[in-house]
């Protein structure tokens, strides 16, 4: 089983620059997980293993440890009312001490947006693990997916907030 586990690791981790994910991998419980999202910036981890580190990984398990939010609301990529579900950005911030005014989110393909840390706060962002129940794909915007809830009652109308709706998030940088 172990030898199987390695494979798929090696495997995951040779394949991914091809679709220009950049990963680490860090250990666990399990042996070796792969982490799809670094925090780094002002921040100060609650954990203690954690708290000289100038960056923090997370692996998908890693997120769904900390509190997790269901989010039903219309995108403009998506049909419909769509249901989501991972990390609200302010449970996120509190786990790893975070400050600072600003945050620049990172896609894999290097798409960078700057969202206000206030917007954690009186918006109720979410970073998506789900997406209908489901765990998403590189090639359906994930790993993972920041969302900002809509006023909207249908996806009729442009969300102000969709250039801060980073897809494919691999980084978080608190300023």
């Amino acid at each position: 089983m172990r030898q199987i586990n390695a494979l798929t690791l090696a495997i995951v981790l040779v394949t991914l620059p091809l679709f220009g994910a950049k990963s680490s991998v860090h250990a666990s419980d399990h042996g070796a997980v792969l982490a799809v999202l670094t925090v780094s910036g002002l921040i100060s981890p609650r954990a203690e293993a954690d708290r000289d580190a100038e960056e923090v990984d997370f692996s998908i398990e890693d997120l769904e440890k900390l509190p997790q939010t269901e989010l039903r609301t219309h995108t403009d990529w998506t049909e419909g009312l769509q249901i989501f579900s991972g990390v609200l950005l302010k449970d996120l911030i509190e786990a790893v001490g975070a400050s600072g005014k600003e945050i620049v989110a990172r896609a894999l393909n290097d798409y960078a947006a700057n969202i206000p840390v206030s917007d954690a706060y009186e918006l109720s962002v979410l970073i998506a693990i789900k997406h209908n129940g489901q765990y998403m794909r590189i090639r359906d915007k994930g790993p993972l997916w920041i969302i900002y809830p809509s006023a909207q009652t249908s996806s009729s109308k442009v969300n102000p907030y969709n250039d801060r709706m980073v897809w494919q998030l691999s980084r978080l940088e608190f300023r």
